[in-house]
């Protein structure tokens, strides 16, 4: 059952950096659009 758990973990830090590079790029638009 650890193998689970390994999988869940890696899914988890996955979709952790999938957020935060979700975020940065909105966050990077954002600041491109006040630029202009």
């Amino acid at each position: 059952m650890a193998s689970i758990s390994f999988v869940l973990l890696i899914a988890g830090g996955i979709a952790a950096v999938a957020v935060v590079a979700g975020v940065v790029a909105i966050a990077v638009v954002a600041s491109r659009r006040e630029k202009e």
